[in-house]
């Protein structure tokens, strides 16, 4: 996290920031991982696709390993939208994800706004495999 918070440069920070968030899915995550993420989130503005998948990363970093799955949900959710405008299959996966209604917290109908979305996102993915996983 040193390496995050310490680097003058936003550039800097967003990228290593993504590389935390990727490493972070692997291993033991604190919550001054989650912080420091989110921070560089808030304040670096990184571009959308970036901000996207660091989003998702953190998702699954709060959903597995710090008991927080209801803002990893919410993650989910803000992810989207930059992912939708710079990678649409990995936007209609999430949007997938975001459909389960796994987790108690969100309206039954937020979920299927999800699906929905999803639904019609999926149908523009070409690629079998990403719509394997999304029909999944």
């Amino acid at each position: 996290t040193r390496a995050v918070t310490e680097d003058p440069r936003a550039a800097g920070r967003v990228r290593t920031a993504g590389k935390l968030a990727r490493t972070a899915q692997l291993a033991r995550a604190g919550e001054r991982v989650v912080a420091v993420v989110r921070r560089v989130l808030d304040e670096d503005d990184p571009p959308p696709r970036l901000r996207g998948e660091i989003r998702l990363q953190l998702s699954v970093v709060l959903r597995n390993q710090s008991g927080g799955a209801l803002d990893s949900l919410n993650e989910v959710a803000r992810a989207i939208p930059d992912l939708e405008a710079s990678d649409p299959p990995t936007a209609a996966r999430a949007m997938a994800v975001a459909a389960i209604p796994s987790i108690k917290g969100w309206h039954v109908e937020r979920h299927l706004y999800w699906l929905r979305r999803g639904e019609t996102l999926g149908d523009r993915v070409a690629d079998p495999v990403a719509r394997a996983a999304i029909a999944a």
